[in-house]
Parts: structure tokens; C-alpha cells; sequence
């Protein structure tokens, strides 16, 4: 009741509600624990991709190593193989062979020179010239010792041939592939002669230019083979 007797009126203001605080639902911690394992597996898919990565890395050095090396060697072996062992045959490499034989005539004979050019490389060499060239030297003189030398080819030394000749078309001037070899006999009258010997030079070149042979072969004898001094 109030002060005048009136009784008491309910008042209209509610008291304020109390603040409660609800404790944290399960599924809410158990939401917490999920993600807390979700980000260590992720974690540790990190630290997994990472060392993936790394060994991808590394074996990828490993790779390259191998290759390089591989390439080194590769190089090292070529080197060896066709600048040190096969060089000679890479080369050019001609060779001029031949054998002499006398055919009788009457009063003469016939100097039958058998001549085979072989390519010895391994790759082609053209002839492109072929000279031929023959001379007579006199038998020295006997000196007064018991053995004496003679250098034939010194002989010759600034002498003219009595006979000469230059193929730029004709036998044994053509391509020669890898060991092939070409055969030509080249004849010379020759009147006989005592006390002299002949010489017999073919040479083969590598241009129509040039005077240094790729090779070449001599043969001598005694003129028509016989050795019949002038008493």
C-alpha cells in the first residue's frame, strides 16, 4: 500500500533478465578437435609434399649429372676413336705399287711396268693427274775400293728423262672409293744398251695443278734385264 492508503500498483518495468552463459555444446569441441586434425594432416601433407619435392629435386640433379657425364665421355671416346686411332685412315692415304718386267724383241725389248694405285683410307681420293717418266743412267765406273755405293735416284738428280708423259684422262686417273684399287701395265721400247740401267717412275696427283704426288712407285733394272759389261 502506498503512503495515501492506495494499495500497491505492480509496476510495469521488468527486472533486467539475468545474462547466462550455456556451457559449450559437445559437437561444438568435437568440431574443434576435427579441424585441429584436419590442419596437422594438412601439415603434414605439406611436410610430405615438401620432401617429395626435395627427392624430385635431387634425383633430377642426379639426372643431369649422369648426362653430363655421359656427353664427357660420349666426347672423350669420339676424340680417341677418330682423332687418335683413326686418323691415319681418315686421312688420305694412297699407295702406288708396281712390279717390272722385260718383254725380248729382236733388238730391242719391251719395259712392261705393272702399276696398282689402292685408296688405304677410309674415305674417297680422286686421281685427277698421272705422270710417268723413264731414264737411262751409265754403270759407274769401278772405283778402287771393293764395295762401293751407288744412289741411283741421286743419279738422276737434274737430269732430263729420256721419256715422259701426263695423263689428266686416261689409265688409273678416275675416283677411288674406300679400298678400291685400279691396275694399268705401262710399256716402253727400249733399245738395248750395255752398261746402263733404266728407270722407271710413275707418280699419282691429287690436282692437274699440282707437282708433290700423293704417292708414287720407281722400279730399275739393268736396260732389257742383262748385265753384259763391254770387255
Amino acid at each position: 500500500m502506498t503512503d495515501n492508503g492506495e494499495p500497491d500498483q505492480p509496476s510495469s518495468e521488468m527486472p533486467p533478465a539475468a545474462s547466462l552463459e550455456l556451457p559449450a555444446s559437445r559437437g561444438g569441441a568435437a568440431g574443434e578437435q576435427a579441424e585441429n586434425a584436419l590442419l596437422a594432416d594438412q601439415r603434414e601433407s605439406d611436410n610430405s609434399g615438401e620432401r617429395k619435392t626435395s627427392f624430385q629435386q635431387k634425383l633430377g640433379m642426379v639426372k643431369d649429372i649422369v648426362q653430363i657425364l655421359a656427353i664427357v665421355i660420349g666426347g672423350m671416346f669420339a676424340i680417341y676413336k677418330f682423332g687418335i686411332e683413326d686418323k691415319p685412315t681418315l686421312e688420305k692415304n694412297l699407295a702406288v705399287s708396281g712390279s717390272l718386267q722385260w718383254v725380248e724383241r729382236s733388238n730391242a725389248c719391251t719395259a712392261a711396268f705393272d702399276v696398282e694405285v689402292l685408296n688405304k683410307s677410309k674415305s674417297g681420293i680422286e686421281v685427277k693427274k698421272l705422270r710417268g717418266r723413264a731414264w737411262l743412267i751409265d754403270e759407274p765406273t769401278t772405283s778402287q775400293k771393293a764395295i762401293s755405293y751407288f744412289d741411283i735416284l741421286h743419279a738422276i738428280e737434274g737430269k732430263e728423262p729420256v721419256e715422259s708423259f701426263t695423263y689428266i684422262k686416261g689409265p688409273l686417273v678416275q675416283q677411288y672409293a674406300p679400298g678400291q684399287t685400279s691396275n694399268h701395265t705401262f710399256e716402253w721400247l727400249v733399245e738395248r744398251r750395255k752398261n746402263a740401267y733404266a728407270l722407271f717412275l710413275i707418280e699419282a696427283f691429287a690436282t692437274a695443278e699440282s707437282d708433290e704426288p700423293l704417292d708414287q712407285q720407281r722400279q730399275w733394272d739393268f736396260v732389257c734385264g742383262e748385265n753384259n759389261p763391254v770387255p
